[in-house]
C-alpha cells in the first residue's frame, strides 16, 4: 500500500494516537491515530537530528544552541518519557541526558514506513541512514 501526503488526516497518520517506552527506555513506539506502530531503538531514533531540539538548563527547557551548548553525543543515554505535543501531530521525546526532541508525524513515516511516498526522508544522508537501517532491522 502506498501512503501519499494528499491521504493523511488527523485519523489515519497524521496524528499520534500515543507513545511509550520500550525496552527499558532503549527504544519508544509510536502508534500513530489509525492504529500503525512503529518501534525504533534509541540509536536509530538519535540519527533522526544532529542535535537536540532542548536542553534542560537551571530548572526549565530551553532551545537547543549549538554556539552555547555542548555535543551530547558518546554520553549513554535512555529515553526517560515521551508526551503528544501540537494537538497529537507532533511528540517530544526527553532523554535521561537532559536533552529532548520534537518528532513530528512525517518524520516518524519517513523513517519507518517503507509504504510512505517520502520514506528515506529527503535528503542523501536521511536515504542513507535509513537505508542503512532498514537492511539490518524488521521493523
Amino acid at each position: 500500500m502506498k501512503i501519499f501526503d494528499k491521504e493523511i488526516s488527523s485519523k489515519n497518520f497524521g496524528t499520534f494516537r500515543r507513545c511509550s517506552l520500550i525496552a527499558s527506555g532503549k527504544a519508544i513506539r509510536f502508534i500513530m491515530a489509525g492504529g500503525a506502530s512503529y518501534d525504533v531503538p534509541l540509536d536509530y531514533f538519535l540519527a533522526w537530528n544532529t542535535e537536540p531540539h532542548y536542553i534542560h538548563r537551571r530548572n526549565k527547557w530551553v532551545r537547543w544552541d549549538s554556539t552555547k551548548h555542548k555535543s551530547r553525543g558518546g554520553k549513554a543515554t535512555a529515553i526517560a518519557r515521551c508526551r503528544r505535543i501540537l494537538l497529537k501531530t507532533a511528540v517530544r521525546v526527553y532523554l535521561n541526558n537532559n536533552t529532548a526532541y520534537d518528532v513530528p508525524w512525517d518524520t516518524v513515516l519517513m523513517a519507518c514506513e517503507r509504504g510512505y511516498e517520502h520514506f528515506g526522508g529527503l535528503t542523501n544522508e536521511s536515504k542513507r541512514i535509513t537505508k542503512k537501517f532498514h537492511k539490518t532491522s524488521k521493523l
